[in-house]
C-alpha cells in the first residue's frame, strides 16, 4: 500500500510524517516542492498541500468493486502532475 499513500512523491525521495498526512522533506521535479503534505487515502482519494507554492489541491474517483488499484493509481498521480503543470504555465505566463 506504499505507493498509495506516497501520491505525488518520487519512489525512494526523503519523506516524514505530519498529523495530517505524508510530508515530503525534497522537491519532486514536476510534482511539488518539499515541505508538501499529501495524502493518497489507499483507494481513491487525494489531497496535497504545497505551502511552498501556495498550492493546493483535491481529489476523489469514484469506483465500484471491484476496484481497479492500478488504474485509480494512475488517475491520482495524473491528477497531481496536471495540477502541479497547470501551475507552473500559468505562473510562466505572469
Amino acid at each position: 500500500m506504499g505507493m498509495f499513500y506516497r501520491v505525488g512523491t518520487e519512489p525512494g525521495s526523503k519523506v516524514g510524517y505530519g498529523l495530517g498526512g505524508l510530508l515530503a522533506l525534497e522537491s519532486a521535479e514536476g510534482w511539488s516542492s518539499d515541505e508538501t503534505l499529501t495524502w493518497g487515502s489507499g483507494l481513491t482519494f487525494s489531497w496535497f498541500v504545497d505551502r511552498k507554492n501556495k498550492l493546493y489541491g483535491l481529489g476523489a474517483v469514484q469506483a465500484s468493486l471491484p476496484v481497479d488499484m492500478k488504474t485509480v493509481e494512475d488517475l491520482k498521480q495524473t491528477f497531481r502532475h496536471g495540477v502541479f503543470h497547470k501551475y507552473v504555465a500559468w505562473k510562466g505566463q505572469r
